[in-house]
């Protein structure tokens, strides 16, 4: 089957790989969640009627360490890495754009944006 083609049934994944490799987060938007795998590099789109992930797109820059969240008025997809900079995800192409680095000395494991408006987001 073709990379493009690939469809998992998240419930039925036999083992949960160590964290952060992976990283999923709910767009209200597309009422549907997006996951980004950092083993193989994918964007996927999971459906919430049956947990099915379908392959979305490769990612243009090689993941580490994810962390993910779709921001809720923007509907841009961020996400960060090892190093940890801020970065956006074109979900179509899966295309990665590095905003710049966010300050940490750690890995990034973990993003959320926040419900309420952030200035430095806001203005992007």
């Amino acid at each position: 089957m073709a990379k493009d083609e690939r469809a998992y049934n998240v419930r039925a994944a036999p083992s949960i790989p160590p964290a952060g490799y992976t990283g999923a987060t709910w767009s209200d938007g597309d009422g549907m969640v997006y996951a980004i795998d950092a083993l193989s590099d994918s964007l996927f789109k999971i459906g919430p009627e049956i947990g099915l992930a379908n392959f979305a797109a490769p990612l243009s820059l090689p993941m580490g360490t994810v962390g993910i969240e779709m921001h809720p008025d923007h509907g841009v997809l961020y996400a960060c890495f090892d190093p940890a900079h801020l970065l956006s995800i074109d979900l179509v192409t899966g295309e990665v754009t590095d905003i710049g680095d966010r300050g940490q000395n750690t890995t990034c494991t973990s993003l959320a944006a926040p419900r309420v408006p952030v200035p430095c987001l806001d203005a992007l």
